[in-house]
């Protein structure tokens, strides 16, 4: 059975309707006092929120009293609650059925009767007066001091102060249980009044079935796919490059502007000294890379050679084409060696010549 200011309390329900003029710190505050925080991120809570919002303005339009409003509100999250934990509609109903019809009445109560009235007054008078027997209690008023003898002010004696009078443990005890004992019976007469105009009429109770079955069990199956079915996530890696700053060096470790010139002069020199080497490198990889090249053609060239001397012509056509060939490689044997042989000749001379003009 719901209970009376189980969801929300009083204060709670006042605040929610003095906020009618603005929905966005109206649902911020039920938000609040339903611990949603979450409610303009996550569907589910949104979805509560929601809920419960449209059941405190269907009970103000109700004209409900605030002990209606607050169980209606706590009979309807409880069936709320019971279906997004995998209940049916069947045992939705019946919950519903079972928490509304106990408190219906032929004629309502509005209000608490005047004996009523008069009791809780007077319960909450020997609560006040239990309180204030405790403060007595635990804070001593000072006792009065004895009045004056005759003479004293002539003679100009100074009358001592009473000293002040210490807490008695045992009359503390006293009123603390005096006062938890008041303020068990002021709570407990209040909470019997209050029930006492949870009663609703038979149209209020039409009205609250109609309004729950044309929005709740009307669309409990989606209360039920929203509440009870693992909601699908969406899950991407991001790789998020960071770059860390370069940490500062220490005051110690700084270079003066001379310093510092000579510095990014010492690396410019590095870093042209390695641009250099590595031309110097690429140059000679690619010499290196064409004489390869002409070695393995020369290479190529020897090899035909020597297959044309070894071919045996076969018809009078390869034959003539065979000797003229033969011809040719003996014309150019000996044309390279004539030129090797001045070659020679020419290099003894500029030997000779370089020789002359050293210095002795």
């Amino acid at each position: 059975m719901p209970q009376l200011w189980e969801h929300l309390t009083e204060e709670q329900q006042v605040e929610f309707v003095s906020l009618a003029d603005d929905p966005d710190a109206q649902a911020e505050a039920l938000a609040k006092a339903l611990n949603l925080p979450d409610y303009t991120g996550d569907a589910r809570s949104s979805i509560k929120l929601d809920f419960c919002s449209y059941n405190l303005s269907f009970a103000k339009d109700s004209a409900f009293s605030q002990q209606q409003t607050s169980m209606f509100f706590s009979i309807a999250l409880d069936i709320l609650n019971g279906v997004a934990a995998g209940g049916s509609l069947a045992e939705a109903q019946k919950m519903f059925k079972e928490s509304l019809i106990p408190l219906c009445a032929l004629k309502p109560k509005v209000g608490f009767s005047p004996a009523q009235t008069e009791q809780l007054a007077a319960s909450e008078e020997q609560l006040n007066q239990a309180k204030a027997a405790l403060v007595r209690a635990r804070c001593p008023p000072p006792p009065t001091p004895p009045p004056p003898t005759p003479g004293s002010k002539k003679k100009g004696k100074q009358e001592e102060e009473p000293e002040p009078i210490e807490p008695d443990p045992e009359q503390i005890r006293e009123a603390e249980e005096a006062l938890e004992v008041a303020q068990t019976n002021y709570d407990t007469l209040k909470g019997q009044f209050e029930t006492d105009n949870l009663t609703f009429t038979v149209v209020d109770l039409k009205r609250v079935t109609d309004y729950m079955t044309s929005s709740f069990f009307k669309h409990l199956r989606l209360y039920q796919y929203v509440f009870c079915k693992d909601q699908e996530h969406a899950k991407d890696n991001v790789t998020v490059k960071v770059e860390t700053a370069v940490p500062a060096l220490p005051l110690r470790m700084a270079l003066s502007p001379e310093e510092l010139e000579m510095h990014k002069q010492s690396l410019a020199a590095e870093a042209k000294a390695e641009e250099e080497a590595r031309i110097k490198r690429e140059e000679e990889d690619k010499q290196k890379a064409e004489e390869e090249h002409i070695e393995a053609e020369r290479v190529r060239k020897e090899e035909e050679e020597a297959e044309l001397r070894k071919r045996k012509p076969g018809t009078l056509d390869e034959a003539v084409d065979h000797a003229i060939m033969m011809r040719l490689l003996e014309e150019k044997e000996k044309l390279e060696a004539e030129y090797k042989a001045r070659e020679e000749q020419l290099m003894e001379k500029i030997r000779t010549i370089e020789s002359r003009l050293a210095p002795a």
